[in-house]
């Protein structure tokens, strides 16, 4: 169910989103919703526990324009909110 609301959240974003999760991964499908919502001028904060994002995932990440990544040594959190949705889960930002 969450892999439902997750790619709807993206996906109906209209000015925020704001992603807090330990680790990131994304599938080439969560990647589609957030390319869209970048280009749909969408402002995306991901926020993620320091060290633990592969130099490849942040590259493709900063191919966003409108994203402001961020780290820190502490976050375990996993949150997930637009202006429309809130959505706390244990769920990472993961392919799997």
């Amino acid at each position: 169910m969450i892999n439902e609301w997750i790619p709807r959240l993206i996906s109906e974003a209209e000015k925020n989103l704001i992603i807090i999760v330990p680790y990131i991964k994304t599938s080439d499908r969560i990647f589609k919703y957030l390319w869209e919502a970048n280009k749909r001028g969408v402002a995306i904060t991901l926020i993620y526990r320091e060290n633990k994002l592969f130099q490849t995932e942040k590259v493709k990440l900063n191919s966003l324009e409108n994203l402001n990544l961020m780290h820190h040594p502490n976050v375990h959190a996993k949150c997930y909110y637009s202006e429309n949705y809130l959505l706390i889960t244990s769920m990472n930002l993961y392919e799997y």
